[in-house]
C-alpha cells in the first residue's frame, strides 16, 4: 500500500479556480505537487529559475524553502518545522526569472495540518480503551470535520473573494475596453470625417485638374495651329523671298552692260551693248542680229559727235628692240615674275565665300543661304525699291538719250514682273525707269 501522504493540485497563474484543500497529519511524510498552467494551459517554466515556497504556520511563523521544477510540475516536501503547529496554514508559491533577480509571478492557497494524536503508550488490547476515550475520539473526530469544513468553506471563500477581484478586474478591464472602444470609434469617426472632407477635396482637385487639362489641350492644340500658320506663312514668305530674289536675280543677271556687240554671242532681253560708240538694249532674244535693228535692238545712248583733235605731241626717242621678254610688271623685276590677285586687281580665293570676302554663286546663277545673313534680309517691299534704285542708278550711269530716243523707248512697251507687280521700262530725264503697271 501506498505509506507516502502525497497530494496532487492545479493551479492557474492567470484564472481564479477552486482549490481543493489539500490535509496532512503531523510527521507523515507529506509531499505537495502542484500542477502550474498559464491561462489553462501548461505553463512554459523555460524563462524559470527557480521557485520559492512560503509557508505560514497557524502561529503566523513564515518558513521558505527553496523547491525543484520539472517541466510545469513543482514538489514540495513539507519538513519538519511546518508540521510542528497543526492547523490552518497558508502556502506561497513564487517564480523568478532565470537571474533569479525578478519575481515573475506568485500563487497562495491553504492548507490544513491535522495533530497527530499517538503516545508513547502502545497498547496491544484496544479492549482497554474506556467509554469516556471514545467519547473523546469521537468529540475529537468531530472537531477535526468542523475544522476541516471550516477550512473548506475558508478555501471557497478564498476562491469566492478571489473570484469577485477578478470579475472586478474583468469589470474594470471591460469598462476600460470599452471606453477604448467609444474612444476608438470617436476616432473613426473624426478620422472618417476627414477622409470625407479629403475625398471631396480629391474630387474638385482632380476636376481643376482635368479642366487644366482640357485647357492645355485646347492651347496645345491652338499653339499647334498658330505654329503650323507660322510654318505656312514663313514659307509662303521665303517662297515670296526667292521669287523676288529670282526675278531680282534675273533682272540683275540681264541688265548688264555686255561689252562691244559679238555676233557670235547669244543676248536675252535687257542686255545692254556698245556698238560703233552707241549703246542698245536688247528686246528679243537674238544672236547674230546687229543692233541696228530695232526689231530686236532700241538705241538707248548714241555715240557723240568727234571732238576737236588736240595738238599734237612731241615724239619721244625710238625705244631699243624688244628683247622678246617681260623684264618687269607692275614694277617687280624679272626674270621670274609671279603676280598675286591685287596685282591685277582680281579678288583673292580665300576671300570667296567667307565673312568679309565676297559671295559664291551656285549652279543656279545665286548665292548660297549659308553664305546670307537672314538677319539682314530686306522685305519684298524694301527688295522691289532698293532693286528699284539700282536700276534707276544703273540706268542714270549709262543711258543719256535725247527727247527722240526716250519716245522711242517709252514706245516700245517693255516690261517685267517684280514680287507679283507689273513694271513699264520708261525714260525720263535722260534715265531708265520702272513705273508700276495698276
Amino acid at each position: 500500500m501506498e505509506t507516502i501522504n502525497k497530494q496532487i493540485i492545479s493551479v492557474d497563474l492567470k484564472k481564479s479556480t477552486m482549490i481543493p484543500l489539500p490535509q496532512f497529519i503531523q510527521n507523515d511524510t507529506n509531499i505537495l505537487e502542484v500542477q502550474v498552467k498559464d491561462n489553462g494551459n501548461e505553463a512554459d517554466f523555460t524563462n524559470i529559475g527557480k521557485v520559492v515556497v512560503n509557508y505560514k504556520r497557524p502561529d503566523k511563523l513564515v518558513i521558505s524553502r527553496l523547491l525543484t521544477a520539472s517541466n510545469n510540475l513543482v514538489t514540495y516536501e513539507i519538513g519538519l518545522q511546518e508540521m510542528e503547529v497543526a492547523g490552518h496554514a497558508e502556502v506561497e508559491l513564487q517564480f523568478f526569472s532565470a537571474d533569479a533577480l525578478q519575481r515573475i509571478s506568485t500563487k497562495r492557497f491553504k492548507v490544513f495540518m491535522y495533530e497527530s494524536i499517538g503516545t508513547d503508550n502502545i497498547f496491544e488490547d484496544s479492549g482497554d480503551l474506556t467509554i469516556l476515550q471514545e467519547l473523546f475520539v469521537e468529540v475529537e473526530d468531530l472537531n477535526n470535520r468542523m475544522e476541516l469544513a471550516e477550512a473548506v468553506r475558508d478555501a471557497a471563500e478564498t476562491s469566492r473573494a478571489e473570484a469577485e477581484i477578478a470579475r472586478e478586474s474583468a469589470e474594470f478591464d471591460r469598462n476600460s475596453a470599452e471606453t477604448d472602444r467609444i474612444t476608438a470609434e470617436e476616432a473613426r469617426t473624426t478620422a472618417e470625417n476627414i477622409r470625407q472632407s479629403q475625398e471631396s477635396t480629391r474630387k474638385n482637385n482632380e476636376d481643376d485638374r482635368i479642366s487644366q487639362e482640357n485647357d492645355r489641350n485646347t492651347a496645345e492644340e491652338n499653339r499647334q495651329a498658330n505654329t503650323q500658320n507660322a510654318i505656312d506663312n514663313a514659307v509662303t514668305a521665303t517662297n515670296n523671298a526667292n521669287q523676288a530674289a529670282d526675278n531680282a536675280n534675273n533682272i540683275a543677271y540681264t541688265l548688264i552692260h555686255r561689252g562691244e556687240y559679238d555676233p557670235e554671242k547669244t543676248y536675252v532681253p535687257r542686255n545692254v551693248v556698245s556698238y560703233f560708240g552707241s549703246g542698245y538694249m536688247n528686246i528679243v532674244e537674238s544672236t547674230g542680229i546687229d543692233p541696228i535693228n530695232s526689231t530686236n535692238w532700241f538705241l538707248v545712248s548714241s555715240k557723240g559727235d568727234q571732238g576737236i583733235q588736240g595738238i599734237q605731241g612731241i615724239e619721244g626717242p625710238k625705244g631699243d628692240p624688244g628683247s622678246g621678254s617681260v623684264n618687269t610688271v607692275n614694277g617687280d623685276p624679272g626674270p621670274d615674275i609671279e603676280l598675286d590677285a591685287s596685282d591685277v586687281g582680281a579678288i583673292p580665293s580665300s576671300d570667296k565665300g567667307v565673312p568679309n570676302g565676297v559671295p559664291t554663286l551656285n549652279e543656279n546663277g545665286k548665292v548660297p543661304a549659308d553664305q546670307i545673313d537672314s538677319s539682314g534680309y530686306a522685305s519684298q517691299t524694301e527688295f522691289a525699291q532698293l532693286q528699284d534704285d539700282v536700276t534707276r542708278h544703273q540706268a542714270d550711269d549709262v543711258r543719256h538719250i535725247t527727247a527722240e530716243e526716250r519716245t522711242k523707248w517709252n514706245n516700245a512697251g517693255i516690261t517685267d514682273t517684280i514680287s507679283g507687280k507689273t513694271y513699264k521700262w520708261s525714260m525720263e530725264n535722260g534715265g531708265l525707269f520702272l513705273e508700276e503697271v495698276l
